[in-house]
């Protein structure tokens, strides 16, 4: 469960009064690509779990890795103890930005995710993972530069920038509102519903009319994100999960489970999979599988292995069968030469060379016992 451009703005939006002006206190490593930062402020202490998908507060009571990553040391040495001046999500990208007085720390919350610290003129001083995405490289020692998809950002684009978009693209509606303007794919097709406009009609043949009624719904779902507006919405539809501040309007064809926050929603699905216990008095939305359960789904995958195995070597012996039958007499006349061979005492090397001669198929024989190996292929 990724953590999409609109959530993320409402997430950010959620935790900037807890983090702006928090010291950082403790970091550690609790996973593969997860670090848990101690914070504390006026508001009082939280851990923080920034991992590859998301960055939240979390419950959980999670046991940190004893070898950490040398990115972890790095960070430890420069950020314990600093006080967080700013945080904000970069425009319209799943990326976050907390400002220290000599130091950013940036959280690519998208693909493999990655966690860079540059120093205050954006060179790069450390990635926890070097990455390459054609021309952008996050490497240490080169200069940070943010990602950038789409033309625009669509929680500040005009209805002109909106124009002049439909008018210079060759995609249909829904994919210039995904591709060239960043909106998310399920609000984008909410987008084309609310304005009742088919979502593969040409975006460059659009009437003024239809122009306009896109850029207030876009404004309406990309407004500057507004807490009493939230109710965090996991959104389950054709196999997709995912997770929304606030409940599209589209009826029965949505599976759709609210959340008090984005927060609740993220702490309570993504933390158990780094094998959190949740804290005494805190509540925990998926069931973890028991002992009994783990060792049965171990046994099952284990049977269904040997099955593979199995179905393999049957296959095998059916063809080694198959070759036998079918090559009877040349078998069986290799073994009396092979017999004829062993009666003569004729060194082992020597025989091969003589068997093969006449029977080509024979890869190897041991004389003394009278064997020989022959290829079925």
């Amino acid at each position: 469960m990724d953590l999409n451009n609109l959530s993320l703005a409402y997430q950010v939006a959620y935790l900037q009064p807890f983090i702006e002006g928090a010291f950082v206190n403790k970091i550690q490593q609790v996973g593969p690509k997860a670090l848990r930062l101690k914070l504390h402020s006026k508001q009082g202490a939280h851990d923080m779990l920034i991992t590859k998908e998301a960055i939240y507060f979390t419950q959980y009571k999670i046991q940190a890795l004893e070898k950490p990553s040398n990115f972890v040391e790095f960070l430890k040495k420069r950020l314990l103890n600093q006080r967080v001046h700013a945080f904000h999500q970069h425009e319209a990208e799943r990326v976050v930005v907390f400002a220290f007085n000599e130091y950013y720390l940036i959280a690519e919350l998208f693909s493999k995710g990655n966690m860079i610290l540059c120093d205050k003129k954006w060179n790069i001083l450390q990635p926890f993972e070097r990455q390459e995405w054609g021309s952008r490289i996050i490497e240490r020692n080169k200069p940070y530069a943010f990602p950038k998809a789409g033309l625009c950002n669509p929680f500040n684009v005009t209805l002109m920038q909106l124009k002049s978009i439909f008018s210079a693209t060759s995609n249909d509606l829904v994919h210039s509102l995904i591709h060239d303007m960043n909106v998310i794919p399920f609000v984008a097709e909410q987008i084309c519903m609310d304005c009742n406009l088919p979502k593969n009609s040409p975006a460059g043949a659009l009437s003024d009319a239809s122009v306009r009624a896109l850029h207030e719904r876009i404004q309406f779902y990309y407004a500057l994100p507004n807490p009493t507006r939230m109710n965090a919405t996991l959104v389950e539809d054709r196999g997709k999960t995912v997770l929304l501040p606030f409940p599209l309007n589209r009826g029965s064809t949505l599976s759709q489970k609210n959340f008090s926050t984005l927060n609740e929603a993220l702490d309570l699905h993504l933390t158990p999979l780094l094998n959190a216990q949740p804290l005494p008095g805190t509540k925990e939305s998926i069931e973890k599988p028991n002992a009994k359960v783990l060792a049965l789904q171990k046994s099952m995958a284990q049977q269904e292995e040997a099955l593979k195995k199995f179905e393999t070597l049957e296959k095998e012996n059916k063809e080694k069968a198959q070759y036998i039958q079918s090559h009877l007499a040349e078998l069986h006349a290799a073994m009396e030469r092979t017999k004829d061979l062993h009666a003569q005492k004729m060194p082992d090397k020597k025989a091969l060379e003589t068997l093969k001669k006449e029977f080509p198929f024979v890869n190897s024989m041991d004389l003394k016992h009278k064997k020989i190996v022959v290829e079925t292929e």
